[in-house]
Formats: C-alpha cells, sequence, structure tokens
C-alpha cells in the first residue's frame, strides 16, 4: 500500500492525502517498513556512486573513495536520515500540540514520511555525484517536499485570542 501512496502523492496529491489520513500507519510500521527503505536509497547511491564513479565539482576530474571510507560515510549517512525523520516528525507533533491541535505522533510521522519522499528518491543523483547536478535535482526535489507539505497539512481557520474587548485580528 506504501508504494501505491508513494506514487499518487507525485501524480495527485490532493486525493492522495486523503486516503492516506483514512487508514492508520504506526510509527514503528513506518521506522521499520518505509523509512528503512527510504534512507537506504541515498545511502547507496552514494556508496556505489563515490565508490564507483567519483566525485567531481565540475565534471572534468573525478575523484574516486575507497570502499573503506564509503562505508562509514554511508552507514552514517542512513542513520542520519532515520534521525532526521524522527526528529521532524517528533517536532511537528510538539508544534501541533503546542498550537493547539490533537493529533498523535504517528500521524505527525506519516506526514514526516511522504512529505520526504521525494528528497529520499532524489538521492538516486548519488549515483552520478556531479556536485552541480546533485544541487539542482536536490532544489527541485526540495520544492516539490515543500509543495507536500503545504497540500498534506490540514487547513484550519486562523482563530486569534481576543485581546481586551475586540475581537478582531491583532495587529503586527
Amino acid at each position: 500500500m506504501f508504494l501505491q501512496h508513494m506514487m499518487g502523492v507525485f501524480y495527485h496529491p490532493h486525493k492522495e492525502w486523503r486516503s492516506i489520513r483514512s487508514e492508520h500507519y504506526s510509527t514503528t510500521h513506518v521506522f521499520l517498513a518505509q523509512i528503512s527503505i527510504l534512507a537506504a536509497i541515498p545511502a547507496i547511491a552514494l556508496f556505489i556512486g563515490t565508490t564507483q564513479v567519483g566525485w567531481s565539482f565540475t565534471g572534468a576530474e573525478f575523484v574516486k573513495l575507497s570502499v573503506g571510507s564509503a562505508l562509514p560515510a554511508a552507514l552514517a549517512l542512513y542513520i542520519a536520515l532515520w534521525v532526521a525523520v524522527g526528529v521532524i516528525a517528533y517536532s511537528i507533533h510538539w508544534m501541533e500540540k503546542t498550537y493547539g491541535g490533537n493529533v498523535g505522533i504517528d500521524e505527525c510521522m506519516v506526514l514526516t514520511t511522504f512529505t520526504a519522499t521525494p528528497l529520499f528518491l532524489s538521492g538516486l543523483v548519488g549515483l552520478y555525484p556531479m556536485l552541480w547536478f546533485n544541487v539542482i535535482v536536490g532544489l527541485i526535489a526540495l520544492c516539490y517536499t515543500i509543495y507536500l507539505l503545504y497540500t498534506g497539512v490540514r487547513r484550519r481557520s486562523c482563530r486569534y485570542p481576543r485581546i481586551g474587548r475586540s475581537s478582531s485580528p491583532p495587529r503586527f
């Protein structure tokens, strides 16, 4: 089901977010079944790219890494992506509670996972690790990630607290 949602988020995000909200995913399931796979994509791609093709800033001269030096970097990236998703989901959950929401950590984890999917998939460009190419693809993925976050967060009317007798919103 996750793969269908992942493709649906790319092709018709509004409809897919409604479908995702109707299902329930646990945090454990998201971490073990989804983040494990998604975080492996950039880590493996960069490992292969840096050991087989090599890094390049301009495309003229490539610097290859040895397996001994690329493997710890790939493992560190994999663990960092796991931690990053957890921290972002917890931050969303904290903001939700701070500003009067009532969404659980499971829903925040699902929002984070599906929102970050374009960034994870953009890690495939690590197979050809040329700096400007990776930056361009990463920026495109980041733009779509922001769009998914915008469409994935439920819209609520903004309610301002009453200040004194006035019921109008405060002026900043």
